[in-house]
């Protein structure tokens, strides 16, 4: 503060800089706040000693992650799930009861919970006769297209392998739903095309916008509900799904004993009807 005298009096209040802690304020006067010190949260607690996108829960399948500033949640873990065949944590060989040896002739059985052996192996005494672990008719080959066959001493041939040629157009095995490229969806607006290997899908259809009033894909003579016949007394009703027939129809029912409208005659109003080409209509008279 500046005195009388015009000389500046001691500092009073002064604040100097010491090391930063978490505490929402700038301690070392940098002009930033708990800079360095904040736990992986933004926050100012240990975190109960975890770290932010470590492993966590059973089998180490989750991972810590930040619920707020001061606390982490396991977030993934798989219980139960994460377990091997065998009850623990480590990559099996091989899966409990799943064949394993020559040909398959032995099985998986655990050793602990986290090992497999394989029991039970016949070794060279599980060829057949062509020396080999085919079996003599079963299928073979690209999309199991062949099969095999036997001539002692063998080896075993796959016979009637078709090669590509015996993949889809998707270029899987299974059989597709459609023919790749072909109309499909609603009204055939859609196109079928490849969804993997395996399926297909239909790209572009519209669905329910596509469809006319009574559900179906063809134009239809009238819309459903609206009124038909003579003087309009009927209405339209959907036939099936692409078609409709006029419901309530009068025909020669519909006109006076002169062959007009007059039941449409409003005297109030000084209104007279004619006979128009849809039906009964009223009109001003001049």
């Amino acid at each position: 503060m500046c005195e009388l005298n015009g000389l500046w009096s001691a500092c009073e209040g002064e604040t100097e800089a010491v090391d930063e802690i978490c505490d929402g304020e700038d301690n070392d006067c940098d002009g930033k706040v708990d800079e360095g010190v904040q736990n992986a949260c933004k926050g100012c607690g240990d975190l109960g000693g975890h770290t932010r996108n470590g492993r966590c829960g059973t089998c180490d399948s989750g991972r810590w992650l930040c619920r707020d500033t001061e606390t982490l949640i396991c977030s993934g873990d798989r219980g139960q799930t994460a377990y091997n065949g065998c009850g623990g944590c480590e990559v099996l060989k091989g899966e409990p009861a799943a064949p394993c040896g020559t040909c398959g002739s032995g099985v998986w059985a655990c050793e602990g919970v986290d090992g497999v052996v394989c029991e039970g192996d016949l070794g060279e005494q599980a060829y057949g006769p062509c020396g080999d672990c085919e079996v003599a008719g079963a299928v073979c080959g690209t999309c199991d297209s062949g099969v095999w066959t036997c001539e002692p001493p063998g080896p075993s041939v796959c016979v009637g392998d078709a090669g590509d040629t015996a993949r889809n157009a998707c270029g899987g095995c299974a059989e597709l739903v459609g023919e790749l490229g072909g109309p499909c969806g609603a009204c055939q607006t859609g196109v079928w095309a490849c969804d993997g290997t395996e399926a297909l899908w239909c790209e572009g259809d519209r669905g329910a916008l596509v469809l006319n009033g009574c559900g179906g894909c063809e134009s239809l003579d009238a819309l459903p509900g609206t009124g038909c016949g003579t003087r309009n007394l009927g209405r339209w009703v959907c036939e099936g799904i692409d078609a409709v027939f006029c419901e309530g129809e009068l025909g020669e029912g519909a006109y006076d004993a002169c062959g007009g409208c007059s039941g449409l005659l409003d005297r109030d109003i000084g209104c007279a009807t004619k006979l128009g080409q849809g039906g009964c209509y009223v009109t001003q008279q001049n």
